[in-house]
């Protein structure tokens, strides 16, 4: 079965924890963003280098704290179908912000690459769980398949939380659209702790030229203690089945590709 999701639905979909329990640890909508670089404090257009860092730009990797206002970090505002490699922001149309953060991937940038979020426990209790979600934008007009891979990192070690892989072939449709969410749970992250978020991108196949990714509406919650009640399996299913959709815009299409891997997976 092929059709849209009412919002009603999609909202049964989201991911649902006890107030009491949980808190946010992060959440932005990127609307101040204009691809103008990494910086301390997102001043002037710019990702926070306090929490951001790049790896895998030709250019040289991020360092926490830097600045960086050019070249492959600071490509600047595009609808799409650029040919450099770099981080950008995408004006994309139906995105919270009208725009998000994202890379153009080329042999040289991005290939492997990572966006790296890093936080701490601010919410002054062990935490049992974190769970993130985020809205998944591609532009499919290359003929290369990109894997995309999302880890969360907690002492040193890294926990998958869900992958997906862009489709093998290209498109005219422009901007397709999915929310995904993924958490890990048994955590015991004491208070002050850091944790880190890994967004890693890769060649998944296919020649030629590669998709534009980006990334809107990331949330990172942290629960206290009790279960996380995330209905994973059905948003899971759903994604496979190529039925979540579009949030909330009239700029996003139905991404009938999309191919999860490791979705909603678990552990210490």
């Amino acid at each position: 079965m092929h059709g849209s999701i009412s919002r009603a639905a999609l909202a049964a979909l989201a991911l649902w924890v006890p107030a009491s329990s949980a808190g946010v640890l992060y959440e932005s909508d990127f609307s101040a963003y204009e691809g103008a670089g990494l910086a301390p404090g997102a001043v002037g257009g710019t990702l926070d280098s306090n929490r951001w860092t790049v790896i895998g730009l030709s250019d040289g990797d991020s360092a926490p704290g830097a600045t960086l206002l050019s070249g492959d970090h600071a490509r600047g505002l595009s609808a799409g179908g650029v040919g450099t490699g770099g981080l950008y922001g995408f004006l994309i149309p139906g995105t919270a912000g009208g725009r998000a953060p994202g890379v153009q991937a080329t042999g040289s940038d991005m290939t492997p690459g990572a966006l790296l979020l890093t936080l701490d426990n601010t919410l002054g209790a062990a935490l049992h769980a974190i769970t993130v979600s985020f809205d998944l934008l591609v532009r499919n007009d290359g003929a290369r398949s990109t894997r995309l891979s999302v880890d969360l990192g907690v002492g040193g070690l890294w926990e998958p939380l869900l992958g997906f892989v862009t489709p093998p072939a290209a498109s005219t449709d422009g901007w397709l659209g999915a929310g995904l969410s993924g958490s890990a749970e048994n955590l015991a992250l004491e208070p002050g702790a850091p944790l880190a978020l890994r967004w890693r991108l890769e060649d998944a196949g296919g020649s030629g030229g590669r998709d534009e990714v980006a990334f809107d509406r990331i949330r990172v919650l942290g629960v206290a203690a009790g279960p996380v009640a995330v209905p994973e399996a059905q948003t899971a299913q759903l994604l496979a089945a190529g039925l979540v959709l579009l949030a909330l815009g009239s700029g996003w299409r139905r991404f009938r590709a999309l191919r999860i891997v490791n979705a909603g997976a678990s552990g210490g």
